[in-house]
């Protein structure tokens, strides 16, 4: 179980690699299995005490594609938004600051809270300011207040 797990996450994380680097050259393509390799063994090292308490599997994958569509439609959102300022001469403050709850409590939740602040963060409506470790509360920036742009949160 564990060989197949690292070999999930080894080949992933390679293929981000090639995504985010764009060039198919020898030396990215060892530099990218370096990685790949380091980033696994941690993740891998990092993850097993906790494993009973905060992992969910491939589960918190599923979060992704939301997120993806979300980061689209909020892209609308902030040129409306932009346009409408502009069209006003409007350069106050813009937005609000809200709690939400994420149910990441306390340090065995730590890798939800990372990653509920990476994947929340990604919408250009909304922004993951922290996530308190005790509360699991969030702090967040939205824009536009829309509950959508927030999530995983």
């Amino acid at each position: 179980m564990l060989g197949a797990r690292a070999a999930v996450w080894w080949l992933v994380l390679f293929l981000l690699w090639w995504l985010i680097v764009g060039s198919w050259s020898v030396g990215y393509a060892v530099g990218g299995a370096a990685a790949a390799t380091l980033v696994t063994v941690a993740a891998l090292a990092a993850g097993e005490p906790a494993r009973g308490t905060t992992s969910r599997g491939l589960g918190w994958l599923r979060e992704l594609g939301s997120a993806a569509v979300q980061v689209a439609l909020d892209f609308a959102v902030l040129v409306d938004v932009l346009a409408r300022a502009v069209a006003r001469r409007d350069r106050g403050p813009m937005g609000r600051t809200l709690v939400r709850e994420t149910g990441a409590r306390g340090p065995d939740a730590a890798v939800r809270r990372g990653w509920v602040t990476l994947v929340a963060t990604w919408s250009p409506n909304a922004y993951v300011i922290g996530i308190e470790e005790s509360s699991g509360r969030a702090t967040l920036h939205d824009l536009r207040p829309w509950r959508r742009s927030e999530e995983p949160v």
